[in-house]
């Protein structure tokens, strides 16, 4: 590209000089800085596109939506419906809305003794594709468990009210949602 521009600036004082009655005697030295050249713009490198995403990937890592779907994954058991899996994320919501919980759901699930799988050390992890699904479904408003006071999912029962229990027939355990 510096070739042909080189040559055409040659031409054009070529052209220059002739019409202004000077006789041109060969190449004289040009300086380039006193010349436009148009801005280009690099194409993105491989090193670039890792950049990207692993800038991508840092928003997602400490979003809700990556710490709700962690949480989905780990607190339900694989077989679950979607339904059931929902009101764990239900149950979670319920306390960030809560002022007995910390505001954030990763303060609630980092809350010390709530959610077992988030007891230290935890190493986040990338969760499968149908609980992150799940997860933007619940920031998204789907529920199940309507009532706010449903602030409690355990596998076994508490000294709370009973609202709902639902039984895990491939693992034999049943999880309570409570009040």
């Amino acid at each position: 590209m510096r070739i042909i521009l080189a040559i055409m600036t040659m031409l054009i004082v070529v052209l220059v000089l002739s019409m202004s009655g000077t006789r041109y005697n060969g190449p004289t030295e040009i300086d380039e800085s006193k010349f436009i050249f148009p801005e280009t713009t690099a194409l993105p490198t491989p090193e670039d596109e890792a950049i990207y995403t692993i800038k991508q990937k840092d928003i997602f890592w400490d979003s809700d939506e990556h710490w709700l779907a962690m949480a989905l994954e780990k607190e339900s058991g694989i077989n679950w419906p979607d339904w059931a899996v929902i009101m764990i994320g239900d149950v979670i919501m319920h306390r960030v809305a809560s002022p007995a919980y910390p505001g954030t759901i990763k303060g609630v699930l980092l809350d010390p003794g709530q959610y077992e799988p988030f007891f230290t050390p935890f190493e986040p992890f990338q969760p499968n594709e149908r609980y992150i699904d799940l997860a933007k479904r619940v920031l998204n408003g789907e529920s199940y468990l309507t009532d706010p006071d449903i602030l409690f999912q355990a596998l076994f029962e508490q000294e709370h009210v009973t609202v709902l229990t639902y039984y895990d027939e491939v693992l034999g355990t049943t999880t309570y949602f409570c009040k």
